[in-house]
């Protein structure tokens, strides 16, 4: 299983903010990780490109208590992902907390080049990641 870190911006309608702790994840992440999902199937979730889940925190902070399943919100101006679940932050002893999650084959699709020795990585769409 293989994470990258990310800052961005993040749009949803009027509510627009810059947000640090955004990984990208491979879809085994579920099976890694022990995230109870209030929404969405772990199984599904990260498998698609431009696939992205929110901490529940971070889903009241766009959606506040709209379902934000199906929704679309706009990643750093330059793409469309689709809100496909909402999970429970990791408790605070977890050294990974994630805020936002996002499909880690969207780095593929985006031209990202992901190196395969990394199983950590801080990166910028779409430049080349800092890792190992």
């Amino acid at each position: 299983m293989r994470t990258i870190s990310n800052d961005g911006l993040v749009r949803y309608g009027e509510h627009s903010f810059n947000e640090e702790d955004m990984y990208f994840a491979e879809a085994n992440l579920f099976k890694v990780f022990d995230f109870t999902l209030i929404s969405g199937n772990p199984d599904l979730a990260l498998v698609n490109p431009f696939s992205i889940m929110f901490s529940r925190p971070m889903a009241e902070k766009y959606f506040g208590s709209e379902n934000p399943i199906g929704k679309t919100v706009r990643l750093n101006n330059q793409f469309d992902m689709t809100v496909t679940g909402v999970y429970e932050p990791l408790p605070a002893q977890s050294h990974f907390h994630p805020t936002i999650l996002i499909s880690f084959s969207t780095l593929t699709i985006t031209g990202f080049t992901v190196p395969n020795n990394c199983a950590l990585a801080t990166a910028t769409i779409p430049s080349i990641p800092m890792c190992c």
